[in-house]
C-alpha cells in the first residue's frame, strides 16, 4: 500500500500534477498573446484586441487572477511544453499534437473561411486552378506562410504536401502582406479578420493592390480556445468553461 501511494505520488510529481492539484485559484497565472490584430496586439503601448478583451473578461468571470503580456509564437511553445508554472494563451486551434502538452477551454471564437491573398498582377494565373489543392501542385509559384503557427489540420496538410516554394516569415501576418506586396512571394493564405483590420487601418498598404482569391475546397473556419500548461489544475479549467458557457447565454437572455 505504501510503495502504491509512493509511486503515485513520484507519477504526479514527474507530470507536474501534484503542484496542479494544489494550487489556488488566488495564485496568478500568466497569459500571453501574439501580435495578431484584431485579435490581440499592442499599440502605443497600449494591450488591445476583442479576443483580448474577451479572454480578460473570462479569467475575471472565473475568478482567476492573470497578467496579460505579448509573446511570439515560438516562444510560447516552449514555454507551454516546459510546464514550468501556470501559463495560458488564447485564440489558439484546439490540434491533436496541442493537446498531448496543453489542456484547452470550450470555443470562445469561430473563424470565418481563410481566403487567398495575392498581387493584381498574379491574380490570371492563380485562376488557372480550380481549386487551392490544385494550386500547391503546380510547382511554378511562391507560396508564403506564417510560421510556429496553424492554418488548421486541413490547411496544415495541404501545405506540407505543397510542390512549389515555400517561405515560411517568422513574424505577425502584417509582415508577411507586406512581403507578398513587396514581391517575395506571389500569394498567401490570410485569416479574413486579420485583413479587413489591415487595409482599413493601414492607408499604405491599401494602395498595394492585393487582391482576394476565393478557392471553393478553402475548409471552413475553425473554432479557437484558451490553452494552458498542465500547471493549470483541471478546477481552473472548469472554471473558464463555466464562464464561457455564460458569456455564450448572456446575449439570448437579453
Amino acid at each position: 500500500m505504501l510503495r502504491s501511494g509512493l509511486r503515485l505520488i513520484c507519477a504526479l510529481l514527474a507530470a507536474g500534477g501534484f503542484s496542479a492539484v494544489a494550487r489556488g485559484t488566488d495564485e496568478p497565472v500568466t497569459v500571453v498573446f501574439r501580435n495578431k490584430p484584431p485579435y490581440s496586439y499592442v499599440e502605443n503601448g497600449v494591450q488591445k484586441g476583442f479576443l483580448l478583451d474577451r479572454a480578460r473578461q473570462l479569467f475575471a468571470a472565473a475568478g482567476l487572477r492573470a497578467t496579460f503580456d505579448e509573446m511570439p509564437p515560438a516562444r510560447m511553445w516552449a514555454e507551454l511544453r516546459a510546464n514550468t508554472s501556470p501559463f495560458c494563451s488564447f485564440g489558439w486551434y484546439r490540434l491533436p499534437e496541442r493537446e498531448a502538452f496543453a489542456r484547452f477551454s470550450l470555443p470562445i471564437h469561430t473563424d470565418r473561411p481563410q481566403v487567398v491573398l495575392t498581387r493584381a498582377e498574379i491574380v490570371p494565373r492563380l485562376r488557372r486552378y480550380a481549386s487551392f489543392s490544385a494550386l500547391l501542385q503546380s510547382g511554378d509559384q511562391r507560396f508564403g506562410v506564417v510560421d510556429a503557427v496553424s492554418y488548421g489540420p486541413e490547411l496544415d496538410r495541404l501545405i506540407a504536401g505543397a510542390r512549389l516554394p515555400v517561405s515560411r516569415v517568422l513574424d505577425a501576418p502584417v509582415r508577411a502582406i507586406w512581403m507578398l506586396a513587396a514581391g517575395r512571394f506571389d500569394f498567401m493564405i490570410v485569416d479574413q479578420d486579420d485583413l479587413d483590420f489591415y487595409l482599413s487601418n493601414t492607408p499604405d498598404l491599401k494602395k498595394q493592390k492585393l487582391v482576394r482569391v476565393d478557392y471553393p475546397d478553402m475548409p471552413p473556419g475553425m473554432t479557437r480556445h484558451i490553452l494552458c500548461s498542465r500547471q493549470v489544475p483541471e478546477q481552473w479549467m472548469q472554471r473558464l468553461d463555466d464562464a464561457i458557457r455564460k458569456q455564450a447565454e448572456a446575449p439570448r437572455r437579453r
